[in-house]
């Protein structure tokens, strides 16, 4: 790796405690058949088992049943996540504590229904996030990684994350955006100013805004596009009309909150810029506003994303785990719209790399080589070096923050605020 030293290192895009809790539940990433999860047994003393990770072939997923997981796990709800995140595959008893066992007959479950299973699982104690947290911190510490953006803040993480930073264990520079699934869009507006008033302007932890979700993503055939997906199930799903995207915008601008969306599809992208461009004109606001993800972009929107003076956050990681299963997904067409840093970097478009962890892997290794690999297979390259898209601006918060890296990519040093860690 050519990359030495990168102050402030910087992963734009990251869940910081599902990091650490994905660390503890069950990877299911080697599985080839749904049918091999009667091979790992059931984790004792626990009220709900959780796993991640799996991903089968679409003639596979069929097979991904609720009396399978009934088969292997009756009496406890199991809850695994898809490698996406956006797709669940359940039980019977799952079903039942979130109030779909009557409307789902099958065991996957998709965004707003994903929603409300989580709803449905107890919340987990102030201790064990606190203890998520803190694995997660050794983890993007592991990678050189010193302040994150953590798009999916809620109360009780901030109110561990006060705490840990209160003892003197926070060693992270963290940007806070709330995403609570138990909360309204417009709850989340008024959590996130309450949230804003408890944390101290010299603090570690800045609450930045409101986390919104439009659409989906591509390997559920979730993310909203403007040609329809080839395997014939549609366009994709767009989670709010023009006018409830723009007042969720307006609220928040009006309390000078910034707004993260995420919209991997062009036609979120697309929605996103509308609907902003709506309450810019209509209110005569401007305020901060994150596009999350843009995996597909629309040239016409790039002009929309200038004008917003918008700041797109892309994981180039996606990108490796994508490219080789996407021309079965989507049109030729829409393939050469994909991953558009080049074109943003072109136009000007602000732009930061993360890694959207524990989804990607969080590093600068993984971003390098998806950036050199997909130059070789014919991407447009990204002009210059990637480590200013690896850094957060303000260098002073907080000052004398750098990491220096060997030839191997490995961690050579992490200098967090004077210290060495």
């Amino acid at each position: 790796m050519d990359i030495k030293r990168i102050e402030n290192c910087y992963d734009s895009h990251v869940h910081w405690r599902a990091t650490g809790d994905f660390s503890e539940r069950i990877s299911l990433k080697t599985l080839k058949h749904p049918r091999e999860i009667l091979s790992i047994p059931p984790p004792d003393g626990v009220f709900c088992v959780l796993g991640y990770g799996w991903k089968f072939e679409e003639d596979l997923s069929i097979e991904c049943t609720k009396e399978l997981l009934d088969q292997w796990c009756k009496d406890r709800p199991v809850v695994l996540s898809k490698n996406d995140g956006h797709v669940l595959w359940v039980n019977s008893r799952a079903l039942e504590l979130a109030g779909l066992l009557q409307s789902k007959p099958s065991g996957i479950l998709r965004e707003k229904e994903r929603d409300a299973v989580f709803n449905s699982i107890p919340k987990p104690s102030m201790a064990v996030v606190t203890r998520h947290l803190m694995k997660a911190q050794k983890i993007f510490h592991g990678e050189g990684i010193t302040h994150i953006r953590d798009v999916h803040m809620n109360e009780d993480q901030f109110k561990a994350a006060r705490h840990l930073e209160e003892s003197g264990l926070l060693k992270l520079s963290v940007e806070g955006f709330v995403y609570d699934e138990s909360l309204t869009e417009l709850e989340k507006v008024q959590l996130v100013k309450h949230l804003k008033s408890q944390s101290p302007k010299s603090s570690l932890l800045r609450i930045k805004g409101v986390k919104v979700f439009l659409d989906g993503s591509l390997g559920s055939e979730t993310a909203a596009i403007s040609q329809p997906y080839l395997s014939g199930s549609g366009h994709g799903l767009l989670l709010h009309t023009l006018e409830e995207l723009a007042e969720i915008i307006e609220r928040a601008w009006r309390e000078d909150l910034e707004v993260a969306i995420h919209c991997i599809g062009d036609e979120a992208v697309d929605r996103a810029c509308q609907a902003a461009l709506t309450v810019q004109d209509r209110a005569g606001l401007q305020g901060g506003i994150h596009f999350e993800h843009v995996q597909i972009l629309k040239e016409k929107n790039i002009p929309d994303l200038k004008k917003l003076n918008a700041i797109c956050h892309l994981q180039p990681s996606h990108w490796t785990n994508d490219h080789s299963w996407l021309p079965d997904k989507i049109s030729s067409e829409l393939i050469k719209n994909s991953f558009p840093w080049r074109r943003l970097q072109e136009a000007e478009v602000s732009f930061y790399f993360g890694s959207d962890s524990p989804i990607s892997p969080s590093g600068v290794a993984p971003i390098q080589q998806a950036i050199d690999a997909s130059s070789m297979k014919g991407h447009p390259k990204l002009l210059g070096e990637i480590k200013s898209y690896l850094s957060h601006p303000d260098l002073s918060w907080p000052a004398n923050t750098f990491t220096e890296f060997e030839q191997d990519g490995r961690v050579k040093l992490i200098h967090f605020r004077g210290e060495n860690l």
